[in-house]
C-alpha cells in the first residue's frame, strides 16, 4: 500500500486515481445492471470523468511512455477496459469540475458555482426557501 502513495508525478498520481474509480465504477455498473435483467444488454458502458489529461493519454495510448514505466502492472486493467469499450473516459472541464470544493481552497465566487452544479445550499439559503413554501 505504500507504493501507492509514492508517485513519482501527478500524472502517476491521477492514472492510479482513475485506475481505482474504475474498480468502483465497474462494480456499480454490474450491480445496477442486476437490478434490470432487460436493460442488460443495453447498459451502457459507464463513464469516468477525469481532470488531467496526461492521465486520460496514458489510458487510451498503448504505445510506451517514459511516465508509466514506474506505475505497478495492477493499475493497467484500464487500458483494457477502454480498447474493450466496456469503459469510456473523458476529460472534466475544469469549469465544472464540482470535485474542487472537496479538494481545493476555491474563491467564493468559484465555491458557491460549484456547490450549486452539486445540489447544495448554505443553510440560510435552505431556510428561507423552506419559508417561503410554507407562505411565510
Amino acid at each position: 500500500m505504500l507504493q501507492d502513495c509514492a508517485t513519482l508525478s501527478t500524472t502517476e498520481a491521477e492514472y492510479i486515481a482513475a485506475s481505482k474509480a474504475t474498480k468502483e465504477a465497474i462494480s456499480l455498473h454490474l450491480l445496477s445492471a442486476d437490478f434490470s435483467a432487460k436493460d442488460r444488454i443495453n447498459h451502457p458502458a459507464p463513464t469516468l470523468y477525469c481532470n488531467s489529461q496526461s492521465a486520460i493519454h496514458l489510458t487510451t495510448n498503448p504505445l510506451y511512455h517514459t511516465k508509466k514505466k514506474h506505475i505497478d502492472v495492477r493499475y493497467h486493467h484500464i487500458r483494457e477496459l477502454i480498447s474493450d469499450k466496456n469503459l469510456e473516459v473523458y476529460k472534466v472541464d475544469i469549469e465544472v469540475n464540482i470535485a474542487d470544493n472537496l479538494t481545493k481552497t476555491l474563491p467564493d465566487q468559484r465555491f458557491n458555482t460549484l456547490r450549486g452544479h452539486m445540489g447544495l445550499q448554505q443553510a440560510s439559503e435552505q431556510r428561507r426557501v423552506e419559508r417561503k413554501a410554507e407562505g411565510k
